[in-house]
């Protein structure tokens, strides 16, 4: 995630140096095609970014929703074995971030 965001900062500089360039340069004059191409490039993949980043964010909120859900379960196993004294000293040594989350 941390790559797809500096990645659309990149985009977002670069479209601002041809916009600024567009205006200082171009401002009575017709757009070359390749800063035209460019700037499409730039829209388009700046909008793939952006989906990217709303499903790796989506990830997270499922990874996490079934850490949420896999230890309720695990409590509610260990409260039915009659282990209450057990299951709250291993609360305790359970991290605070899912493995699963911690090693991406």
């Amino acid at each position: 995630m941390q790559s797809s965001k500096a990645y659309a900062e990149q985009l977002a500089k670069r479209k601002a140096g041809i916009e600024a360039k567009k205006k200082n340069e171009y401002a009575n004059k017709p757009l070359p095609a390749t800063i035209e191409r460019e700037l499409e490039s730039i829209n388009a993949e700046a909008g793939r970014q952006e989906e990217l980043l709303a499903q790796k964010q989506k990830e997270v909120v499922a990874v996490n929703a079934k850490y949420d859900a896999d230890k309720k379960r695990w409590r509610e196993l260990i409260a039915a074995k009659g282990g209450e004294a057990a299951l709250l000293s291993d609360v305790n040594a359970l991290p605070a971030v899912p493995p699963a989350a911690a090693k991406k």
